[in-house]
Order: structure tokens, then C-alpha cells, then sequence
């Protein structure tokens, strides 16, 4: 399972790595879930893909087997301060009900956000959790300095 709290449709490294790295997951058999944002507060609906990116339900391995990616959008709202970014709502509840629903091997957070501290909870004495930081203070600071 990766997480994160940067994906598409926003442009950047961030949204970048996750995507490749599930997709490089998945064109070598892994079943892999990608949990991100969605781009209102309502979210949407999760999205199988393939390896080779969205494809018709003919093409998705079935949800599990070798291969699938399933994508998991709950809601967000807008972060004033970084412009395209949004922090995902999912609360403990919801962050176990994904964790029991996917039961993943390892989960793989990105961010130390909303959805990243919420999955990280979720997964704590139930699964092992790697974190990639691709963040530094100084990175955020020039944008939380300017002010809403």
C-alpha cells in the first residue's frame, strides 16, 4: 500500500515517484492499493489500473490478483499555503477499514500529513511501515511564510 498525500492530478516529484513506483510495483505481479487525495471533499470512488496505466475493465487483473492497482480517493479539502495541494480527510476508522480491506504486506507513506499519520496509525502492531521523506522545512517554510 502507498500512500500519499500528493498524487494526480497535481504536478510534481512527489506525485511523480508514487505513480511510477506503483506502477513498476504492479508490472512485476505486486497487487499494490495507492491511497491519495481526492480532489473534493467528497472524494471518489477508488480505480483499478493496470501497469500500463487506466484501462478498460476487460484489461484489470481481478482486485488482489498480481498486477492490480486499486485507488483509494477520500475526500480533502484545499491547503491555502501550496497551491494545487489538498490534505486528505480519513480518520482512524476509515484508515482501519482500508488496512482490513487491502491487508497489505507493507505500507509505504510519503508524506507525514493527514493521510500519511492516519495510515501510519492505522497500520501500527498490525503491519511493518516505510517512510520516504521528500520533505525539508525549508522547502515548506517559503510558502507558509507568504501568508493565506
Amino acid at each position: 500500500m502507498i500512500v500519499t498525500d500528493q498524487y494526480e492530478p497535481m504536478v510534481g516529484g512527489v506525485p511523480t515517484v508514487t505513480k511510477d513506483l506503483a506502477r513498476g510495483l504492479s508490472s512485476r505481479g505486486h497487487t499494490v492499493a495507492v491511497v491519495a487525495p481526492g480532489t473534493s471533499p467528497r472524494g471518489a470512488a477508488a480505480r483499478p489500473v493496470t501497469a500500463r496505466g487506466v484501462a478498460g475493465p476487460d484489461d484489470w487483473p481481478a482486485e488482489g490478483e498480481p498486477g492490480w492497482v486499486g485507488h483509494d480517493f477520500p475526500g480533502s479539502v484545499r491547503w491555502p499555503w501550496y497551491e494545487g495541494q489538498r490534505l486528505g480527510l480519513m480518520g482512524k476508522r476509515s484508515a482501519a477499514e482500508l488496512m482490513d480491506r487491502f491487508a497489505p504486506d507493507v505500507v509505504h507513506l510519503h508524506s507525514p500529513l493527514t493521510l500519511g499519520a492516519a495510515a501510519r496509525a492505522a497500520a501500527r502492531g498490525r503491519v511493518p511501515v516505510v517512510y520516504t521523506n521528500h520533505y525539508l522545512p525549508l522547502n515548506v517554510w517559503p510558502a507558509a511564510a507568504r501568508g493565506p
